[in-house]
């Protein structure tokens, strides 16, 4: 490779002792080596921040930063306040404590976007547990092009870019950004669910070109201290999605994918408040359907057209939905060896 950008990875660490030191081998034996690693420590009471200081003293490429607990979108600010200012920094990496990336994920990233002058790059994801790990199925094989609305496609999965396989994570690991955007850029850290996706939204409105990268470079860890957030009712993600679809984003692909995720969030609420007879939330839900019954739900799908029916059949049928629906899913869902 004739050039080597520099290439900052942003690391928050929050009590992940039992994972640290192999994610920071996974960074720093790196066949690529122009990398500056920021890892901000979020308050931990374990012993990451010990292994972060041992790191650091015999790596002078990895930065420890220490912060009282705030949570994983303040410590990320943290470091992006640190790079602004350093224009040697090229690109910018997000990765997280308890999860690895493959020797080339940096080398390849760079490529790539280096030989095509791109600001964005997306690779896959293989999800991991205890026994199990994920296909890496892609639906593309060929390293392909992101321009204008392709970006916003492949990271929503719409049109050629749905069931693409492995790379339609919407979270942040797996990509790769310009530092002249991403350095100017915060998460908000008042959002309880989203940062990430409320972050790459932003991101994507400012970038020109990306590449999308077929190889699943980025492993995923599933803990079981994962799962108290994914069941977060949506409830506060869809108000922020409303809040959204009220500035009236120019971007259609924009406008449809929030228009869509309001539906989902609604929905999600719905169900969280059936299996867990939340009362509360059965009301909100009762409340915005004046806003969901305005979306067009066809044109995303049958499902979406369904869904509503099923509401407007009242509280009894929907009771005997999501009932049927879980003891369905107990009956085919894969176990998983969750991590700790």
């Amino acid at each position: 490779m004739k050039s080597s950008p520099k290439v900052a990875i942003i690391l928050p660490v929050f009590n992940t002792e039992k994972y640290l030191k192999e994610c920071l081998d996974s960074i720093i034996n790196q066949d690529y080596k122009n990398i500056i690693i920021y890892a901000i420590d979020d308050g931990s009471t374990d012993n990451s921040l010990n292994i972060l200081n041992y790191y650091s003293n015999k790596n002078p490429a990895i930065h420890v930063l220490h912060q009282k607990n705030s949570g994983v979108s303040a410590a990320r600010n943290l470091a992006l306040n640190s790079i602004e200012h350093d224009e040697s920094i090229k690109y910018v990496s997000f990765v997280d404590s308890d999860d690895i990336i493959s020797k080339d994920f940096v080398s390849t990233f760079v490529k790539e976007l280096t030989s095509k002058n791109a600001d964005y790059g997306v690779c896959g994801v293989i999800s991991f547990d205890k026994i199990n790990r994920s296909d890496d199925h892609l639906k593309y094989k060929e390293t392909m092009e992101l321009r204008d609305s392709d970006i916003f496609e492949q990271y929503f999965s719409l049109g050629k870019w749905k069931n693409q396989g492995s790379t339609s994570h919407i979270f942040i690991a797996n990509r790769f950004y310009s530092s002249s955007i991403v350095k100017h850029l915060r998460f908000n850290p008042n959002l309880k669910v989203g940062e990430d996706v409320d972050f790459i939204i932003n991101f994507l409105r400012k970038a020109q070109t990306g590449v999308y990268i077929p190889q699943c470079n980025y492993f995923y860890r599933l803990r079981a201290s994962s799962l108290s957030k994914a069941d977060i009712s949506p409830l506060e993600n869809m108000l922020n999605l409303e809040n959204d679809l009220k500035k009236s984003p120019e971007n259609l692909y924009l406008k449809n994918y929030i228009k869509k995720s309001i539906l989902d969030a609604w929905w999600g609420t719905l169900k969280h408040a059936y299996t867990t007879n939340n009362a509360e939330e059965k009301i909100t839900c009762k409340n915005k359907f004046s806003t969901i019954r305005k979306i067009n739900a066809r044109i995303y799908g049958s499902k979406y057209a369904r869904r509503l029916l099923i509401y407007r059949l009242g509280d009894s049928f929907i009771n005997l939905y999501f009932k049927m629906r879980k003891n369905k899913n107990n009956n085919n869902n894969k176990k998983i060896f969750y991590f700790e």
